[in-house]
């Protein structure tokens, strides 16, 4: 937003993981990404995992899932100024029912705006392997309802992507965006040690060359990198990544793109280094 950026994610309150009151989407402001002011919850209790935010006939639209209450849904907030956000309304409810879907449920949601088709790609699940009783797939649908509430299912039959040998826990979270003739994806590969990915596609429905994005492996994401999204208005391409380090806390840091597909992570704070509230470990 201009000078300002507002950083939306995922609060999670203490160690009770099964209890709504716990989880929120909340927002902090930044001038500089070391200086962070204002950190509210822009949802009500019970909800999680934004995705990117998106103008859609006249309104900015703030997708993301209610959590954890299983079936977990999608839902979005609408916004004139991304300032104030509208109470949460759910959106496309029949991604719970696919017949690939065994678990029931729709989360993660991102939305891509291609002229007058929005875009929703979500997360939902199939039957894992071995000690895995699932694993997480994507699945897309389309729509040109300015409401968003009347959808195409692209992913009728199949997800678009799931579990492979390289990542038998499958893909989730995501991020798309348009390189000049092309699209491209960001998105978390597996589950236990997750790392991300990229792939590329000339119409948001066939993709290719799912790729491994090499990374460094900085204290702050030894054990997780993933949830990527593109950070609009810096100077050099620049990714946030959601990262876990060996005690199970996450953080976020940054990359740099430094050639197309290459990403170079900024320096990292020492470990112990006191971390301020609200800070992040460059």
């Amino acid at each position: 937003m201009g000078t300002e950026w507002h950083l939306l994610y995922t609060r999670y309150s203490n160690d009770n993981w099964n209890r709504p009151e716990n989880w929120s989407v909340a927002r902090v402001r930044t001038a500089n990404w070391r200086d962070f002011a204002d950190d509210r919850d822009v949802t009500p209790k019970g909800y999680a995992s934004p995705g990117d935010v998106v103008s859609w006939y006249g309104r900015w639209i703030l997708p993301y899932e209610s959590y954890p209450v299983h079936p977990s849904g999608l839902f979005f907030s609408h916004s004139e100024d991304r300032h104030r956000w509208s109470e949460p309304e759910p959106f496309l409810p029949e991604a719970r029912a696919l017949p690939w879907n065994h678990y029931g449920r729709a989360i993660d949601p991102t939305i891509v705006i291609d002229g007058d088709r929005a875009w929703c790609f979500f997360t939902a699940s199939v039957p894992g392997s071995g000690e895995r009783p699932r694993a997480n797939a994507i699945g897309l649908a389309v729509t040109r309802d300015p409401e968003l509430q009347t959808w195409e299912i692209i992913t009728q039959d199949a997800p678009l992507l799931g579990p492979s040998d390289d990542y038998p826990d499958g893909v989730e979270n995501l991020t798309v965006f348009r390189r000049d003739s092309r699209w491209e994806m960001l998105y978390s590969a597996g589950l236990r040690g997750q790392r991300i990915a990229t792939m590329w596609s000339e119409d948001l429905v066939h993709w290719h060359d799912p790729t491994p994005v090499v990374l460094e492996s900085q204290w702050w994401c030894e054990r997780v990198q993933g949830a990527p999204c593109l950070v609009e208005g810096m100077p050099h391409p620049t990714m946030l990544i959601m990262g876990g380090d060996a005690e199970r806390r996450t953080r976020f840091g940054m990359a740099v793109e430094t050639a197309p597909g290459s990403w170079r992570m900024l320096p990292a704070r020492p470990r112990a280094t006191e971390q301020k509230e609200h800070d992040l470990p460059f």
